[in-house]
């Protein structure tokens, strides 16, 4: 081609695409060759060469590492066949770190309709992958704290579809993830009053509101164990359900407590409907991580309160003999071991409770201990009655 030509082709291409100076997106114009014509100022912000320093040099040089120089090669041979192009591609910029890049190649096209050259406009994807790096190491951590509960644990879709269980589910009901996925966790459940799990459930799934019943669910022995359940939507800022978690918490012995003293009992039975499970999450030296809110209900505080604090200062700072076995405790849960204790604790006012507490490691994949779990419940009623 003359040198006119090219002048006249070059010129060609920088009127096309100078309206994409101001693009937020990287924008590059080549001749088919590959030389660079047109190079805007996001392409200069990516890739880290300004317009004067590539114009006129060719862009498989500047921008494609050896590994995809083929894939390049091939690319632009399909834009000089007149098709467009996108997709995933790795690039790097001028410092030689390499990124993938969401590309799409298009071919220019002048006013009779001859094919003058190639119009490339890229995105780092960097950013979008960490984010879903990011997402992911997230959603592994909460499931291994899920697994470390001793409560059954389940995530649903917004739809109500359960797609996973933690171990202990399959440990106590005997099933496997293919039986249980979806709907097939009806299979563990009593048939006369799976009928009213159903229909409260699906009316949460259409309401979007926090579902809790109890119910009996089968185990491996096929013995029915009275259950706790809680479903909590986890929504985004707009307020749309983007999945739900449940626990199921056993309380078969405070059912059959309750049971047996109903008659005449009143009294016995009110303090056991207001028994529930507190967890708080804490590092090896004892600090709170996280509180739920029945912790914070049954120990008279808020999370803002106790949050980055020992666990021993809201509530045994006055019982040095108490704190002594908590610390304890917490350094045995922090080596692996499971402990279980009762114990006194104090609201903020001063009140004395008795608890029923366990200690847990929480563990990663690989087994090393990241974390520790406090459960319990408050039995100061239930002890109370029967001191009497």
């Amino acid at each position: 081609m003359a040198v006119d030509a090219v002048q006249r082709t070059e010129e060609l291409i920088r009127l096309q695409t100078r309206l994409l100076g101001s693009l937020p997106l990287a924008a590059i114009a080549t001749r088919l060759d590959g030389t660079v014509v047109f190079w805007n100022q996001a392409a200069q912000e990516l890739y880290g060469w300004s317009a004067a320093e590539v114009v006129g040099r060719s862009i498989m040089n500047l921008l494609v590492p050896e590994e995809a120089v083929q894939q390049g090669a091939d690319i632009m041979d399909l834009v000089r066949a007149g098709k467009s192009w996108s997709g995933e591609f790795t690039v790097k910029r001028s410092n030689g770190t390499i990124f993938t890049a969401s590309v799409t190649d298009s071919p220019i096209i002048d006013d009779d309709g001859a094919l003058i050259g190639i119009l490339g406009v890229s995105l780092d994807l960097t950013a979008r992958q960490q984010a879903a790096e990011a997402r992911r190491k997230s959603e592994e951590d909460f499931r291994t704290l899920a697994n470390s509960l001793p409560e059954l644990c389940w995530m649903a879709n917004p739809d109500g579809h359960i797609f996973w269980f933690n171990e202990r589910w399959y440990e106590y009901t005997g099933t496997r993830p293919e039986q249980m996925e979806g709907w097939g966790w009806q299979a563990v459940h009593d048939p006369k009053v799976l009928p009213e799990v159903l229909e409260k459930w699906r009316a949460s799934i259409g309401t979007g509101q926090a579902f809790e019943m109890v119910f009996p669910l089968r185990s491996a022995n096929g013995e029915f164990r009275h259950f706790l359940t809680r479903i909590r939507p986890m929504k985004d800022e707009s307020g749309k359900v983007l999945r739900w978690f449940g626990t199921n918490t056993d309380i078969s012995e405070q059912k059959r407590v309750e049971e047996a003293l109903r008659v005449g009992e009143e009294r016995l039975r009110a303090a056991f409907s207001q028994t529930y499970s507190f967890l708080v999450l804490l590092d090896f030296e004892g600090t709170i991580i996280e509180v739920n809110r029945a912790a914070q209900e049954a120990a008279g505080c808020r999370r803002e309160e106790v949050i980055g604090r020992k666990m021993w200062e809201p509530w045994w700072s006055a019982l040095p003999e108490e704190t002594a076995i908590l610390k304890a405790s917490i350094a045995k849960a922090a080596n692996g071991e499971n402990v279980r204790e009762e114990c006194y604790f104090c609201l903020p006012d001063g009140t004395k409770r008795f608890a029923d507490r366990t200690l847990s490691p929480v563990k990663d994949a690989n087994g090393r201990v990241r974390m520790v779990v406090a459960t319990g419940l408050d039995m100061t009623e239930q002890k109370d009655l029967l001191d009497k």
